[in-house]
């Protein structure tokens, strides 16, 4: 029998969801042998398939994004799989920037779901809300004779379902301390857990990494007989204008010649996700030689990365959303507030948490604007009450000045106190910058359960 759209989402939502409930980890079984199988009944479309495969803890969804678009624009058909979704989960699967039809969407679900239910019936073999969205992916992306996906790590790498495919390249973006109650307490643990996307003669392209994260690195690669490069190896900046909220003009040297770009992704981060994205692109044009790299002058312009320090109002005060949720993309949230400009006086920072991420580690950043801070919560199910968040944040009581237990009354109140050319900025999870951007651009809202 078909399941209508809505009937796939509720489906899915009865499946193991580590993103949404906080213990639920205890419940799914981390290992690839259960897509392994599901897959099997699928008859394996992820093999006879094309792939870059992407990692990190922080940057690997903007770099995953401009490696699409600068493939798109070379007029290949890509497919895009990535997570977690901002607003509908058919976001998830993309080709050529087009979400997948909520139709095809079902019917992909449809089509594995009696297996999955099989399955179920093993306490071994049940199958994540995560595994299941992968796999009707790699079966969406081969009935649609895709050129190429690019394929987003969901957490860690090593077990993540996505390390089911063999890609023509592994990347791996800027590696910090998250997820530890799955991925391991120290960084060194969690290097080995990223870098076992790496395999056997596949090509690997790393960001710029902390000293003892690139050692890992490298003694991984070697061990396993992969070539690697760093991205400052293929890619470095050579020029730099900086237009605050507008982006920035940079000029890259390469291996492959120069090439000046405008880049709309706001702060020094991204333009290291750009580097990484680039540096992955002149791998891959050795791969492929039908892949134009000079189009990606004009498809650079063109990227979009939802709630990575986007501005949704410029005037008469300026209202930002960020997904910063741990320490490295604190650090980054906060040197982008300097770099482009804007003015700290009377910061009012709207702040929001979810289970798995200290918020303490993000106020011990942020705190250095003195702010007026404005605690929230999103509606996902992996939120922090307000209440509990006040106490988890007690430290910083004389900066907060007041609570709300959802958005858009966080937003209201913020713009009620802020002043011409103030700064309203909402951060802390991803689900706080989604909800932040349905709130002000009036986006229909995704619904978790």
């Amino acid at each position: 029998m078909n399941i209508t759209y809505e009937n796939s989402i509720k489906k899915l939502m009865f499946l193991g969801n580590f993103e949404n409930f906080p213990n639920v980890q205890k419940s799914i079984k981390f290992d690839l042998s259960k897509i392994s199988k599901l897959l099997d009944y699928c008859n394996n479309p992820q093999k006879n398939q094309k792939f870059i495969h992407v990692a990190g803890t922080n940057g690997k969804g903007s770099t995953s994004a401009i490696i699409s678009k600068c493939l798109i624009g070379s007029d290949l058909k890509v497919g895009f799989f990535s997570s977690p979704s901002m607003h509908k989960i058919t976001e998830r699967i993309q080709i050529n920037n087009r979400s997948i039809p909520e139709k095809d969407f079902a019917n992909e679900l449809n089509n594995i779901w009696p297996i999955i239910l099989k399955m179920s019936k093993d306490e071994n073999l049940k199958i994540s809300f995560f595994e299941a969205i992968n796999v009707m992916a790699l079966n969406y992306f081969r009935k649609k004779k895709v050129d190429i996906s690019v394929i987003e790590v969901g957490m860690g790498g090593r077990l993540d379902s996505t390390n089911i495919i063999t890609p023509q390249i592994s990347v791996i973006t800027e590696i910090s301390m998250d997820h530890m109650s799955v991925l391991g307490n120290n960084i060194e643990k969690i290097t080995l857990e990223k870098a076992g996307i790496i395999k056997n003669n596949i090509p690997v392209i790393i960001s710029n990494q902390i000293d003892k994260v690139e050692k890992g690195l490298v003694q991984y690669a070697q061990n396993i007989g992969a070539p690697l490069q760093k991205t400052s190896e293929l890619v470095t900046v050579s020029k730099i204008q900086n237009m605050g909220i507008n982006g920035s003009k940079i000029l890259f040297n390469t291996t492959k010649g120069k090439f000046n770009v405008e880049y709309p992704l706001i702060g020094e981060h991204q333009i290291n996700n750009l580097s990484t994205a680039l540096a992955t692109l002149v791998k891959y044009s050795d791969i492929n030689t039908k892949f134009n790299l000079s189009s990606i002058t004009e498809s650079i312009p063109k990227v979009k990365w939802a709630g990575r320090f986007q501005v949704l109002k410029k005037s008469p005060y300026l209202i930002i959303t960020d997904g910063a949720h741990n320490e490295n993309a604190a650090k980054a949230l906060l040197k982008t507030i300097n770099y482009t400009g804007i003015n700290k006086k009377n910061i009012v920072i709207i702040l929001g948490a979810g289970y798995g991420h200290d918020p303490k580690i993000i106020m011990k950043i942020l705190i250095d604007l003195n702010p007026r801070i404005i605690l929230t919560k999103s509606r996902h199910p992996k939120s922090i009450p307000v209440d509990q968040l006040k106490k988890i944040l007690k430290k910083y009581k004389k900066n907060i000045i007041a609570d709300f237990n959802d958005i858009e009354n966080a937003l209201s109140y913020g713009k009620k106190i802020i002043k011409r050319n103030e700064v309203i900025i909402s951060t802390g999870s991803l689900f706080i910058a989604a909800e932040t951007i349905e709130t002000i651009k009036k986006v229909k809202k995704e619904f978790y359960n």
